[in-house]
């Protein structure tokens, strides 16, 4: 709220956190932007990684599914697989399902899933291009 409050933009990633009961696990960015949205209440959230996007065929990863929403789910469910590393966390599978409860709690959210490897997509994406995929209403 500082951050915000001073006009700076928060950037947050997961990491390994410690827990007295099962010892050490990963906390995912998006459980941290699900404590946060509920909280902040942001306009948006941008999940810049490796990916260019969701993918309507992962073995096809030029093509990039543009939109899903809460309506759209079921439908492109398929395409969305676990990652093909080890990731702790559930791939993309666990990321846009996570996002799409976020959608269905506050509806006027929007979530964009880019690369953020690719030079300039970053800044793209804050000035409101519309890059990756973006999930909302």
């Amino acid at each position: 709220q500082l951050a915000l409050s001073n006009g700076l933009i928060p950037v947050v990633q997961g990491d390994v956190i410690f827990d007295a009961n099962i010892g050490g696990t990963i906390l995912s960015t998006e459980a941290i932007f699900q404590h946060l949205a509920s909280v902040l209440r942001p306009q948006e959230i941008f999940i810049a990684g490796i990916d260019e996007g969701v993918y309507k065929d992962p073995l096809r990863p030029e093509a990039i599914i543009p939109l899903i929403s809460p309506e759209n789910f079921s439908d492109i469910l398929p395409s969305l697989s676990t990652s093909k590393a080890v990731d702790v966390t559930g791939g993309m599978l666990a990321k846009v399902s996570l996002m799409i409860n976020l959608i269905k709690e506050n509806p006027s959210l929007k979530v964009r899933i880019f690369s953020g490897l690719k030079p300039g997509n970053v800044s793209a994406a804050l000035a409101g291009e519309l890059i990756g995929t973006q999930i909302a209403k």
